[in-house]
């Protein structure tokens, strides 16, 4: 148990693995995905994670990164909407702040949560503000889904599917690649490596809740790649890049009308897994997305290092509204 020298009839998070892996086990039948200890073993290795979990039944995976001789805390990466798990658990406020006392040389903590878990934070010193993913109801009709998109998704949807097959892949480097084209024309940096990448689709594989699909033409050419993962209630669109050097068909589209597809035939929500960027937003509203909201929350040890920090991410990375 972590010694505090707060209150002492504060229950504290304990940073614990096997306690961690112990809850995950008996919640392994509602437990999301990205709270998976396997999950988080393949994305991040073994020991790139804090496994905090709390003996009331809530678990909370936490990653200390480190920039130079600095460090902050964050979630492990693809995480949104919640903090820890189960969201409707209540911890003690105390147990937040105490637990970046616990890495003195931490100067700010950045996640996300869900409204309910914001509360806590706020009252805890974190920073709250709106941000928001797409998402499609698992009871969606997909023929319904289909008249209510909108012309353009239709046209390239089917030009697509005159031109191009749907393959299944096992292969990571031409998701990779694929995905760093993207973002570069949209002044984004690509944060994973083809090795994280393809850790991930091994680790998928062996459990059956994940699945790269390509767009392949007749010559065998990818025009896309789009990386899905799923669990017992969702399935995510993880992912996906276009090559540009190729003639625009609509594969993008067409692979995520594919991913919705098998998420509706599984009987699971799909989740665009984002749409922050307006452009990008808008391409899932015209699939029949709705916007669902949740937070944003950062705590930093002074407005100065607020201040330094902010600065520092919008030159890295200026278009990304959500990394900022």
């Amino acid at each position: 148990m972590v010694q505090s020298q707060g209150p002492t009839n504060v229950l504290k998070l304990q940073k614990s693995a096997a306690l961690y892996q112990n809850l995950a086990t008996e919640m392994a039948p509602q437990l999301p995905l990205f709270f998976q200890p396997w999950w988080l073993d393949a994305l991040l290795g073994r020991h790139q994670w804090l496994p905090l979990a709390h003996e009331n039944g809530m678990i909370w995976p936490v990653v200390l990164k480190k920039k130079g001789p600095l460090c902050y805390l964050t979630q492990p990466p693809f995480m949104m909407g919640n903090a820890w798990f189960p969201a409707e658990k209540t911890i003690q406020t105390p147990d937040i702040p105490f637990l970046m006392k616990q890495f003195p040389t931490s100067l700010y903590w950045q996640i996300t949560a869900s409204s309910a878990q914001a509360k806590h934070l706020e009252q805890a010193g974190f920073a709250t503000r709106p941000a928001y993913t797409y998402q499609i109801d698992c009871q969606a009709d997909p023929a319904q889904l289909w008249r209510n998109m909108n012309e353009l998704s239709r046209r390239n949807i089917s030009k697509a599917g005159k031109s191009l097959q749907c393959q299944v892949s096992h292969d990571a480097d031409i998701l990779h690649a694929l995905s760093e084209r993207s973002l570069r024309r949209h002044k984004l940096p690509m944060r994973y490596t083809a090795a994280q990448l393809q850790n991930l689709l091994n680790a998928c594989g062996e459990v059956q809740q994940g699945a790269v699909y390509t767009a392949v033409d007749q010559d065998g050419a990818i025009h896309a790649a789009s990386f899905f993962v799923w669990d017992q209630r969702s399935c995510y669109f993880l992912l996906g890049g276009l090559d540009d050097r190729l003639p625009q068909l609509g594969a993008s589209r067409f692979l995520l009308w594919q991913g919705i597809q098998m998420a509706l035939k599984r009987g699971l929500h799909f989740d665009f897994h984002g749409g922050m960027t307006p452009s990008v937003g808008q391409v899932y509203a015209s699939m029949g997305a709705q916007q669902v909201a949740y937070v944003r929350a950062e705590r930093y040890a002074s407005p100065l290092i607020k201040m330094a920090v902010r600065t520092a991410k919008q030159l890295y990375a200026p278009e990304d509204r959500l990394f900022h």
